[in-house]
Order: structure tokens, then sequence, then C-alpha cells
């Protein structure tokens, strides 16, 4: 739906019973990113070499400036999650 917010699609995904098991992060390149993931408190990992500028990668919870560096991205910001009381650690 265009009509709604990136948060609200967040929020959305975070209600699926099915997905909402696991601890997610964002991972994007814009300000609409990060401000969505903060919105319903989920971190975010900035990709730094996509559309946005430092500025907006300065926004997210962390930040990778090469691909091969996602995967521990990933993993040291899925240890700030809770999800149904559990810390994934």
């Amino acid at each position: 739906d265009l009509d709604r917010s990136k948060a609200d699609l967040l929020r959305d995904i975070l209600a699926d019973e099915t997905l909402n098991k696991r601890p997610m992060v964002m991972i994007g390149d814009r300000d609409t990113d990060f401000l969505a993931a903060a919105e319903v408190t989920m971190p975010s990992i900035a990709v730094c070499w996509g559309y946005g500028s430092e500025k907006e990668y300065m926004m997210a919870t962390d930040m990778v400036g090469k691909a091969p560096e996602l995967p521990e991205a990933i993993m040291r910001n899925v240890k700030l999650v809770t999800v149904s009381g559990y810390l994934f650690e």
C-alpha cells in the first residue's frame, strides 16, 4: 500500500505471528528507513553504498561500508532485540 508509512509496514511485520518470533533489524540507506526503525524501536543498519548521504547514515544504529561487513553487523544488532521477553544473544 503506497499510502502507508514505512513504520506502519514494519508494525505489520512485527505483528505477524510467524515473523515476530525472530529478532529483526532494518537494513537501509535512507533516513526514512532509520526513522521508521526508530519509531518501532528496531535497530537499523546503514549500508553506505546506497543512495543516502553520510548525514542519513548517521541516523542508523550501526553502519557498514562494504557488503562483507553486513553479517557481523546484523549479529551485533540482533543482540539488541528482545522478542517475547527474551534477549537474543
